[in-house]
């Protein structure tokens, strides 16, 4: 029994790990940042496309900084970046 049991606590443990928290935008910093890229996307695709896009870019920029106030230091490289990575994910074709 107490074989298993090491196993069983690395479990354990690696979960509680991968769970623990980063840190998230507020709501209102995220709905600032949807309203603005689907304004810019406006035309560019349908309405759902739209949003699944920025909300691509949301994630990811969200993870890349986790301080909604670093925002304005992501490299216009970086945008490109994760713009081809949104891309690609959702099958997006540009037109």
């Amino acid at each position: 029994m107490k074989k298993h049991l090491l196993p069983i606590a690395l479990l354990a443990v690696t979960f509680m790990w991968s769970c623990k928290s980063k840190p998230v935008w507020p709501e209102a910093d995220q709905k600032e940042f949807m309203d603005i890229c689907e304004q810019a996307m406006y035309g560019a695709f349908d309405r759902d496309t739209n949003f699944s896009y920025c909300a691509c870019m949301l994630e990811k920029i969200m993870d890349e900084y986790p301080d909604p106030e670093q925002q304005d230091e992501v490299s216009d490289d970086l945008i490109l970046e994760f713009a081809d990575a949104c891309f690609d994910e959702l099958g997006i074709k540009m037109p």
